[in-house]
Parts: structure tokens; sequence; C-alpha cells
């Protein structure tokens, strides 16, 4: 059987899922989530994936994203994770500390490699996706470039063909994260895990993580791009930036 990556430990309003290329279905609260799956919010719901080792990746309004790879073993001491997200405001939390813990966060315009504790994003198709570190270490990179990013600072990027900026100006970063925190909200972690639903992730976890990545290979189906995007009126120091050059 295919071992489960997470959980919906939080949804609000009506969340749109499905698996690869089935047939699209509304995700519940405490609902197991699988490789490949995909997340769409309307501009109304958000919802909060926990993975296994109880790191969360919160997703805001307007939001498509894809678990792409996961892999979690407490006595190997790693994880892996790897999610493309086309679109929304996300913040991720990490949870259990393992030896080798990595997340890679694909978007249109850039991949992002980090080993940090908390991080927030914004992707829009008529805006510079803007990357945020809080703690921990991570890069970012596109076809021109490539940049560390160190906790405290953020980077924006116009496209995949152009480098990643330097650090941000603060107060084009204090508005876009007030934008992915008014987004997010205050997101409840759900009910604790019953018994058997902990049981369950313990045996999962014992597996290797070459047996966990070996149900995780092959061509992902592709991931269908958000249509008409609604404007984001907030965070106009932002776009302001990027017509003026400032992110090239």
């Amino acid at each position: 059987d295919l071992v489960h990556v997470g959980r919906a430990a939080s949804v609000v309003e009506d969340v749109p899922g499905r698996i690869g290329d089935q047939p699209p279905k509304r995700i519940t609260v405490d609902e197991r989530l699988f490789f490949e799956q995909r997340i769409i919010t309307t501009d109304t719901s958000r919802t909060v994936v926990e993975f296994r080792d109880g790191s969360e990746l919160q997703i805001g309004p307007d939001a498509v994203v894809s678990l792409d790879r996961f892999v979690f073993n407490p006595f190997e001491s790693k994880s892996e994770k790897v999610i493309t997200s086309l679109s929304g405001a996300f913040r991720y939390v990490s949870g259990m500390k393992t030896k080798s813990s990595s997340l890679e966060i694909r978007t249109p315009t850039a991949t992002i490699g980090t080993r940090g504790s908390l991080a927030e994003w914004l992707v829009h198709p008529s805006l510079p996706t803007l990357f945020s570190l809080q703690h921990g270490l991570a890069t970012v990179q596109t076809l021109a470039g490539r940049v560390e990013v160190n906790p405290g600072q953020a980077v924006a990027v116009m496209s995949r063909n152009s480098p990643p900026s330097p650090p941000a100006p603060a107060p084009i970063v204090a508005q876009v994260l007030n934008h992915i925190d008014k987004a997010i909200g205050n997101p409840s972690t759900g009910k604790p895990l019953t018994d058997a639903d902990a049981k369950t992730d313990t045996t999962v976890n014992m597996l290797p993580t070459s047996l966990q990545g070996a149900q995780q290979k092959g061509p992902l189906t592709p991931l269908t791009p958000p249509g008409n995007m609604p404007s984001l009126t907030d965070v106009p120091l932002l776009q302001q930036a990027a017509r003026l050059g400032l992110f090239t």
C-alpha cells in the first residue's frame, strides 16, 4: 500500500484536491495526504498540511500546490520534502529535528532549497516571487544565478531567466509578510492524532527512506497553472519595485 505523507490538519471552507491525474474531490479535516497530492484553495479557503515529521505547510487562498516528495525516518534521522507552489501565500514551520533535513520549493520562477525552521513565500503570476527566511539557511536559484538567504532576509525573483535579487528592502518585505499573515490567518492545528493514527504514523516512519522514496519515482503529472488570478491590492511596494526594475 502507498504510505501517506501527512494529513490535512486544518481545512477552512471548500478545498479541492486530487492525487496525480485522478478526479478531484474535497479535502476534509484529518484526511491522509499522499505523494503527488494536489491542493487548490479558493479565494476564501485555506488549509494546513501536517507532515508525518510534525512540520506544517500553511496554505492561503488562491493557492495551487503539489506535494512532490516526502520521506521521513526518525531512526535514520532523515527528512526530505519537495513541493511545487504555482500560486498563493505560504508559511512553512519545521517539525522534528533530524541530522539530514531538507525542503525544496519549486515555483514558476525559482527553485528554493532550505534547511530553515520558518519560511514564508508569495507566488503570484503578475508579481515577483518573494521568499522570506526567518530561521535557518536557504538558497534561491534560477537559470541566471543563485543567492544565499540568511535569517531575517528576503529575496525577490522576477523570472526564471533573471537572477535572484539582493536582500529586498525592509518596507517591501514587511508589506508582503503582512499580506501572508492576513491570507493564512491563525490556522488551527486540528484534532490530536488518535491512538490508531499515531500507531499508523509510527509504523510508516519506521520504513526505510529508500523504500518510502521508491514509491515516489517516475515523472510527475503536470501541475495545471492557475487561471485568471485576482490582483493583489495590499502589496503596492512589491508592484512598484518590479515596475522600477529594482529586482533586476
